[in-house]
This record gives structure tokens, C-alpha cells and sequence, in this order.
């Protein structure tokens, strides 16, 4: 069987690894971790409400940290389809345009939070609406180049996740 060398020249564009990107590096390891995550769960920084009567300091909060940011409210875990969504609105580090004009001026608000789990180990994506900006960290909370999301899907999935809730005010246009 004689094998086209248009094939062969095929297979191996398609396995060599893009340059500067080691295949088993950290670029690779985020993008497997964004495009094939075993779970992705959304959280909401939104203030815990005090019971009337109550001090904030006694009441027993749940916080999850993703990096330096703590988070209260723990969402659903997204679908297989929503997962796939958000892999494919993904943004590498490589292909984020680095030009800001235009964006608001902000302390960086962090709005939700998004946690893709393998196994024991995650990453997470913290999102401030009102920039635009993304955050990455991985599990022990040091800070990933983890390039950005099309930010009207991070706005559906955080109106279905946290229905009524309001979140920063440009988020759809980043």
C-alpha cells in the first residue's frame, strides 16, 4: 500500500506542536485544561446578606478561594454543551490583543469565577465585568497567562446561573 506523501506531510503538521509551545508545557497543560475539562463550576463574589439582627462576623459563610479572591456563592456545574461553548470562546495568551483604549479604568471587581477541575488539580478564571479583564491561577494559587473569554457567553452563563443577580456593566461588549 502506497501511502500519498500529501498525507504523510499532513500528519505531521497536524502532531508538531506549535512553536514556542512545548507539548507538555504550561500552555499546553491550560489549554488542555480549558478545552477538555473534566468540570467547570461558576461562582459569584456577590456579598453574603446579614439576617436582621445578626453580625456578619457569626455567620457561617462558605468561601471559595480562587488565587487572592474569595467567592460565596458556589453555582452549577456547566453542561457538557456549555463546556464546549466555553472552550470554544477561549482566547489564548498568544492571540489576546494587548490594546486597551477604550476599556473602563477599574480596581478589577471580581465578579464570578470559573473553576475547571482534572482530576485534583484546576485552574480558574476570574472575571471582573465591569474591565473586561480575566485572571488565571492555577491550584495553588499562582498567577497563569491564561489569555481571555468572549465575554457575552461569561454573561449568559452567569444570568443563568445566577438568575436576578447584577453583575458589571460593560460585560457585553468586551
Amino acid at each position: 500500500m502506497k501511502i500519498s506523501p500529501l498525507v504523510v506531510l499532513a500528519l505531521c503538521l497536524a502532531c508538531t506542536p506549535t512553536p514556542g509551545a512545548d507539548a507538555d508545557g504550561p500552555d499546553a497543560k491550560l489549554a488542555r485544561f480549558i478545552r477538555e475539562p473534566e468540570t467547570v463550576r461558576i461562582f459569584s463574589a456577590r456579598p453574603v446578606p446579614v439576617p436582621p439582627g445578626q453580625d456578619a462576623g457569626t455567620q457561617p459563610v462558605k468561601w471559595t478561594r480562587a488565587g487572592s479572591f474569595g467567592f460565596t456563592h458556589e453555582g452549577p456545574v456547566l453542561t457538557e454543551a456549555e463546556r464546549q461553548a466555553l472552550a470554544k470562546s477561549w482566547v489564548p495568551p498568544q492571540d489576546v490583543k494587548k490594546d486597551k483604549r477604550g476599556r473602563l479604568m477599574c480596581s478589577f471587581s471580581h465578579d464570578i469565577a470559573l473553576r475547571f477541575q482534572r482530576g485534583d488539580t484546576w485552574v480558574d478564571a476570574v472575571v471582573c465585568f465591569t474591565c473586561g479583564e480575566v485572571l488565571f491561577f492555577n491550584e495553588k494559587r499562582e498567577g497563569l497567562d491564561g489569555g481571555t473569554f468572549k465575554f457575552p457567553l461569561l454573561g449568559q452563563l452567569t444570568d443563568q446561573a445566577f438568575p436576578g443577580e447584577k453583575f458589571g456593566n460593560a460585560r457585553d461588549d468586551w
